[in-house]
């Protein structure tokens, strides 16, 4: 196989070693904003069952400093929660086992300042994202956590 084959109108490239569904992701994109495209995912594990996405216990977190991260996440999570409705097929419905759930950064008296200002970014760009001081977060629902003076910046959800 080569690094590039065509395939009706277009060209399609691939590596055949990275495993996930970004090969996946990107054909159904493309053919949204171009419904004439002519594509193939190449896949040698067609089933995705030792891709890095299906066995990860990975998450999405909106907690960025750069705007564009904050951005991609935001439209990750909208796409994930009608992922089930958009991907039906004949009334089968995908269930993908996406839950919200929040994140907790601590953060050391060094760091609040860059933190306060990612803060204050993630808040500008409509982030559901708290500031947490030393005492809430003694008294939220973190009682594992011996906070040493740190304060965090929490996302419910």
């Amino acid at each position: 196989m080569s690094d590039s084959e065509t395939y009706g109108k277009g060209s399609f490239r691939y590596n055949h070693n990275r495993r996930g569904v970004i090969g996946c992701s990107t054909a159904y994109h493309l053919i949204q904003s171009d419904a004439g495209l002519a594509l193939a995912v190449i896949e040698k594990d067609p089933i995705y069952q030792f891709a890095s996405t299906s066995l990860s216990l990975g998450n999405i977190r909106i907690q960025f400093s750069l705007k564009e991260n904050i951005q991609i996440s935001q439209y990750a999570m909208k796409v994930l929660e009608r992922f089930k409705d958009v991907m039906a097929v004949d009334n089968n419905n995908p269930f993908i086992s996406f839950r919200r759930e929040g994140n907790l950064f601590l953060v050391d008296p060094s760091g609040v300042k860059a933190a306060e200002k990612a803060l204050a970014l993630q808040n500008d760009l409509g982030c559901q994202v708290e500031w947490y001081s030393t005492k809430q977060i003694e008294k939220s629902a973190f009682p594992l956590y011996d906070p040493l003076g740190c304060q965090c910046h929490f996302q419910p959800k």
